[in-house]
């Protein structure tokens, strides 16, 4: 515990620096952004400091990752073009920020906790910041050093989601209103991609909505996102919203996030993505696996979550089979042509190869391609090729490493004791484990809205699991 006079200091040093620091992104922003985001910071910070009520913003946190806005504040985006150096303000930011100045002040408060990051947090957040600091030292040696740099700011920034959410979720309740947004997003991407199917039209919010195939042209949904992105998103929420019917105490909440559910998985089958449908398929035979064997659970439910998945499985089979084996009849072409995925594993396997220290830099896939063969739109479908063709071998390792340690403090909270918490993790390791899965043939980009909702559902369970230690 800090001294009387140390818990002084930081209070005032809460009350002054952080919010000037806030404001500094404003002064690069036009008159009218700037304005809008001085007056947010001025609102949101000293309620942080004066009420420390964490509920509205998780929520707001959560209820964000699918729909992170973001503002430039240095650079120009240029249509189909990707800048490694343009530099942007992001909804997300300010949750994160206002959730830590909470954490620090609540730590300085009389009688307050000893410490700001539960212990679960520390090994995956020292593991995030080293991979950050990694990220910052291959900048020296890169081509495009400041893009670089730029570029680090996401990790940092899904890093900082993570420990804020940890620090902060230090109560059931809490953790229900972070869910609540989380699945408030789950619902306004699945019923937006209905909407699109059954209208036949993408709303103009992405490109590729229809594709030919061997069974003619068929129509892909996207939400707001794309049909590849939104299957990743979607496909690491539904395994949580099952798990929240199966431990929700109320029959009405229980049959609505059944129903969620079954709306994440249509979304996901709207979105014929090969790895969502692989995810979907992994995450929920794990959660009903870990279910029927869980003694605490009563019988009705396990047959309503066997019935209720079988039947979902039915459906989606009969309804999208046609068009998902007229995708993955595409598969050997893709994976065999000029432009196809072997093309992109033998690039970043030279990558690698060529830099496996630092990588070529994060950000900096795409224009480093010439020099290993075709030039092509889009980096590798490997998650992790990708990180270690950008960041070396050390980068992947503490990458991995990262998602190592959150899965095992998920696993271990879901073997220990009972009840709706048990039930959570339950879902939470197998969303983790499901979008790990994806990521062997997915992109993931850095701060896309799957990474980052993956970030705050470890940070989510992280938080829970210092919670019942704690207890």
């Amino acid at each position: 515990m800090l001294s009387t006079t140390a818990q002084r200091r930081v209070r005032a040093g809460l009350w002054v620096l952080v919010p000037a620091l806030a404001v500094a992104p404003a002064l690069v922003l036009s008159p009218a952004w700037g304005l809008a985001y001085g007056g947010a910071v001025l609102i949101g910070l000293p309620a942080a400091l004066l009420l420390p009520d964490a509920r509205p913003w998780l929520a707001l946190a959560f209820a964000v990752s699918a729909f992170n806005v973001s503002k430039v504040m240095a650079g120009e985006v240029r249509p189909g073009v990707f800048d490694p150096t343009v530099l942007e303000l992001k909804a997300i930011d300010l949750p994160i920020l206002v959730l830590l100045v909470m954490a620090v002040a609540r730590v300085v408060a009389p009688g307050g906790p000893p410490r700001v990051f539960p212990i679960p947090a520390r090994g995956p957040l020292a593991a995030g910041a080293l991979f950050c600091c990694w990220i910052l030292l291959g900048a020296i040696g890169a081509d495009r050093p400041v893009g670089v740099m730029v570029q680090s700011l996401e990790y940092v920034r899904l890093v900082l989601a993570m420990g804020a959410v940890a620090a902060c979720v230090d109560r059931p309740e809490l953790a229900r209103w972070a869910l609540a947004g989380l699945l408030l997003d789950l619902f306004a991407q699945g019923a937006l991609a209905v909407a699109q199917f059954a209208t036949g039209s993408s709303f103009g919010l992405y490109a590729h909505f229809q594709e030919e195939s061997a069974v003619g042209l068929i129509t892909r949904s996207g939400g707001t996102l794309n049909p590849t992105v939104l299957s990743e998103y979607l496909g690491l929420l539904a395994p949580v919203a099952l798990a929240a019917a199966v431990a929700a105490r109320r029959r009405w909440a229980s049959a609505g996030l059944f129903a969620l559910y079954g709306l994440a998985a249509v979304g996901v089958a709207l979105t014929l993505s090969r790895g969502g449908l692989l995810n979907l398929a992994f995450s929920t035979a794990l959660v009903v696996w870990a279910v029927l064997r869980a003694p605490d659970v009563e019988e009705r439910r396990k047959t309503l979550l066997g019935g209720a998945t079988l039947a979902f499985a039915v459906v989606l089979a009969a309804y999208f089979s046609t068009q998902a084996l007229a995708r993955m009849a595409q598969t050997s072409a893709e994976f065999q042509g000029d432009e196809g995925r072997i093309t992109q594993y033998l690039q970043a396997v030279s990558m690698v190869a060529d830099n496996p220290a630092f990588g070529v830099g994060l950000g900096n896939y795409v224009a480093s391609m010439g020099r290993y063969g075709a030039q092509l739109p889009y980096p590798v479908h490997n998650k992790f090729l990708g990180v270690a063709a950008e960041t070396g071998l050390p980068g992947l390792l503490l990458y991995l490493g990262l998602w190592g340690l959150v899965l095992r403090q998920l696993v271990r909270q879901a073997r220990r004791g009972g009840g709706p918490e048990r039930i959570f993790f339950v879902g939470a390791a197998a969303a983790v484990a499901g979008t790990l899965l994806n990521m062997n043939t997915d992109v993931f980009s850095a701060g896309g809205a799957p990474e980052l909702a993956l970030f705050l559902l470890a940070g989510l369970g992280l938080g829970l699991a210092g919670q019942r230690m704690d207890a």
